[in-house]
């Protein structure tokens, strides 16, 4: 005969003393009452971050690369103008440095933008590579400044007033682009190329200007190629 079965085992749990568990609810209570203590005022600050004076992007404190002589003026609220950026802009605002990028890049003046950086306290730093003018193209009523890409730029005063020291590029029969654009004429691109090289010597070598062809040259195949009637 098989024993009649005992009473099944159950697992005992360790009881807590009532002044433990008094202690151990009154100690989560604390650290509740803290975090609202100290955690809702963090946040309310939080919240109003961007909107803190000491927190606001101007045009005032966007700073950029010297620009050379030959750059009007108010270079930095004439780019921020054009561009429509805000004149005021918290600093935490998402894609900050990429608008500010853009709105550089945009300009006649600016060939790169290297970098955009955030300054201490409250302030951005725009590293920039200029248009350099290289040469004066010669037209039938006036003269244009290009840089070595054969970009159109502004007239300026100082280029102006300066002209006598630009290499002059004559014999352009096409009409110039836009500011801030190519002027798409092969011709010119290889001119503004050719006076970038040789302006360092312009003066010493006594060099009067860069005449341009009617047509782009054509390519010959060397003499030794052509047959007899080709020659």
């Amino acid at each position: 005969k098989l024993a009649a079965a005992g009473p099944e085992p159950r697992l005992r749990r360790p009881t807590v003393p009532p002044l433990r568990r008094w202690v151990w609810g009154a100690a989560g209570l604390t650290a509740l009452g803290w975090l609202g203590v100290v955690g809702w005022p963090a946040r309310m600050a939080w919240r109003d971050l961007p909107r803190r004076a000491d927190q606001q992007l101007t045009w005032a404190q966007v700073q950029v690369t010297q620009p050379p002589d030959w750059i009007p003026p108010r270079f930095v609220s004439e780019v921020l103008r054009t561009a429509d950026f805000p004149t005021r802009v918290p600093l935490t605002k998402a894609g900050l440095a990429q608008d500010l990028a853009t709105a550089f890049a945009g300009n006649p003046w600016v060939e790169r933008v290297v970098a955009v950086r955030g300054q201490y306290p409250a302030g951005m730093n725009v590293e920039l590579v200029y248009r350099r003018p290289v040469a004066l193209v010669t037209l039938a009523s006036n003269e244009v400044p290009i840089d070595r890409h054969g970009v159109l730029l502004q007239l300026t005063r100082p280029i102006r007033d300066g002209h006598e020291a630009y290499p002059r590029i004559v014999g352009v029969k096409s009409s110039p682009a836009i500011v801030g654009q190519a002027w798409g004429d092969p011709v010119v691109t290889h001119a503004a190329a050719l006076a970038d090289a040789l302006g360092p010597h312009w003066n010493a070598w006594s060099l009067k200007a860069i005449e341009c062809p009617a047509s782009p040259p054509r390519a010959y195949p060397p003499a030794w190629g052509r047959n007899k009637k080709e020659a």
